[in-house]
């Protein structure tokens, strides 16, 4: 992730394996805030239990 922050020259979406809000923080620490993600089945509305969509959309708003 901090080698695609560095050196990505166009937008990268980081997908798989976020299961957490320490998983989206290191993405966004580590990506420089150049990338973005996806989040499946650890989803709330997915029937996961890692995030919730409401955490995310407050991020999302804050951001």
């Amino acid at each position: 992730m901090g080698l695609l922050g560095r050196i990505a020259p166009l937008p990268v979406t980081y997908a798989g394996g976020i299961r957490s809000m320490a998983d989206v923080e290191q993405v966004r620490e580590l990506g420089q805030d150049r990338l973005d993600f996806t989040v499946g089945s650890a989803l709330d509305l997915f029937g996961g239990t890692g995030l919730r969509y409401a955490e995310l959309v407050a991020l999302n708003q804050r951001s």
